[in-house]
């Protein structure tokens, strides 16, 4: 009897222990809280945090560093039920490499209970790129890189501004202006007697109009007062003999001509110094008397556009197509395409330029890249050579004093056309390259002299880290980089298991150079 009743009083005890406790409302009190995921991608994405509670009021905040996109501080809860709340938000992108971490609190309000959880969100995984060669697959041969000279007849390239275009950046190719005045002749050949023995150019002559007495109406613009001029057929053999006269005229001053063309944007209605052609005159002209030039390589009239349908009616004619060597265009609102229909004939871009962004107060770095990456795009659609504008101008290789440019310097333009124009040389053949791992690397390569030259554009803003070339069967590599603040920088490189590792700097162009 004792004994229970011993255990009568513990249990009352107890009892009243356990209703005392509840009546506060302390041990009823309960707080915990998940995310789901538990952790999450670099890319970011949407995490709920589901709070459990229980007779409490409560908040949820983020604690320390935020990465929540659109958190906010959010009250729930109540003291007299208990219950499941579920709180959505956005996790923005990590973009660095490096993990990172954020913790999410939620705690009662009205006294110190609290809970925390902290979810681990991944860094952005390193970039592989894989970069290779095949030197078995081959395209087309490589004739070069060039720039106009000065387009009136006189104030020419002085000698060390040559230097600097043809022997610092290693262009080849300069295109002149075949004046309509013969007795200015003398002035441009004078002009062109020292590059060509020293550096061995090629020259290219382009008319942009015959004199006007041979033209209807006799005016030397292609077009003025809304009226455009054309060579009066009576005249084709007088004109083509015209060509022949100059090329001879070169050579026998000691600046012979690679090619001569037989119009400048002929079907364009310049109201300046011009003439135009219509498809069908060219291949007249080009089929009974493009025989006439023999001192020089005859290229097509060079379209404002590269309109391929400008060219067909001379391609499909046997004999204009045989008297043509070279298909000459610029790139004038137009992009650079594979010329199906060819005929094996070269494929020269003679001009184009892009100054827009002094106009319009935008980025030149940007616009250099455009250019770039344009050069690129015409040897990936197997064209032979690319000319710019002129290679003496502010928005050009080497500066003229205008726009805070200084004169006798090389530009920042002019280092980026040299990735190009110092490496890939007249000879040189395209070969076949492939890029895994980043679709954005604009990439080309090329063959020749025992040497392997891949030209890398990285048009992005952002550094692409982890690239691997294979570099198997090569002894040494080198390369150089231009870039907005870099000119023509070289890069650190070395060729370690037959492999060669390299970064690219964003928004950049880099050339490497594999030697066998």
């Amino acid at each position: 009897m004792r004994i229970l009743s011993a255990l009568c009083i513990v249990a009352s005890v107890l009892s009243c222990t356990k209703d005392d406790t509840k009546g506060s409302g302390s041990s009823s009190k309960s707080l915990s809280v998940e995310l789901s995921p538990s952790s999450i991608g670099a890319e970011g994405g949407s995490v709920t945090a589901t709070v459990s509670w229980s007779h409490l009021k409560w908040k949820i905040s983020e604690s320390g560093s935020s990465y929540a996109s659109d958190f906010s501080v959010t009250y729930a809860g109540s003291t007299s039920t208990e219950g499941k709340t579920s709180v959505t938000f956005s996790v923005a992108a990590n973009k660095s490499q490096s993990s990172r971490s954020f913790t999410i609190m939620v705690q009662d309000t009205e006294g110190s209970l609290s809970k925390t959880v902290t979810m681990t969100q991944e860094g952005v995984q390193p970039k592989v790129v894989a970069i290779s060669t095949d030197k078995s697959v081959k395209y087309q041969s490589i004739d070069g890189f060039g720039a106009m000279n000065n387009w009136g007849d006189n104030s020419y390239l002085s000698q060390s501004e040559c230097d600097l275009l043809f022997g610092d950046l290693g262009l080849n190719i300069m295109r002149i202006r075949i004046s309509p005045t013969e007795t200015n002749w003398s002035n441009v050949r004078s002009a062109c007697v020292y590059p060509y023995e020293k550096y061995g150019i090629r020259i290219l002559a382009s008319p942009w109009t015959m004199p006007s007495q041979w033209k209807d109406p006799q005016q030397i613009e292609a077009k003025k007062d809304g009226v455009s001029s054309y060579l009066k057929e009576d005249y084709y053999e007088e004109y083509a003999l015209y060509l022949e006269k100059f090329a001879a005229y070169m050579a026998e001053g000691g600046a012979p001509l690679y090619a001569i063309s037989m119009q400048n944007e002929p079907d364009w209605d310049a109201e300046y110094e011009g003439c135009r052609w219509t498809a069908e005159q060219m291949c007249k002209f080009l089929g009974n008397y493009g025989a006439l030039v023999k001192s020089a390589l005859l290229a097509s009239g060079e379209s404002l556009n590269f309109n391929q349908s400008f060219y067909s009616p001379t391609l499909s004619d046997s004999k204009a197509s045989e008297n043509v060597d070279i298909i000459a265009g610029h790139l004038y609102g137009s992009t650079p395409k594979s010329f199906s229909k060819a005929g094996g004939k070269r494929i020269w871009m003679t001009e184009h330029l892009l100054n827009d962004s002094w106009n319009n107060n935008t980025s030149h770095w940007d616009e250099t890249m455009d250019m770039v990456e344009e050069v690129s795009a015409c040897m990936k659609a197997g064209w032979n050579a690319y000319i710019w504008w002129y290679g003496r101008r502010y928005y050009s290789f080497i500066g003229d004093g205008e726009q805070g440019t200084s004169t006798g310097t090389i530009l920042s333009r002019g280092h980026a056309f040299g990735q190009f124009s110092r490496y890939v040389k007249e000879g040189y053949g395209r070969i076949k390259v492939d890029v895994q791992g980043d679709d954005s690397i604009d990439a080309t390569a090329y063959r020749g002299d025992g040497k392997t030259v891949i030209v890398l554009i990285n048009p992005s803003s952002s550094d692409i880290d982890n690239v691997s070339i294979d570099a198997s069967g090569y002894k040494s590599a080198s390369a150089t980089r231009t870039s907005e603040k870099e000119n023509c920088k070289k890069v650190a490189c070395s060729i370690s298991g037959g492999a060669l590792s390299i970064s690219l700097a964003g928004s950049s162009i880099t050339t490497i150079v594999l030697e066998d």
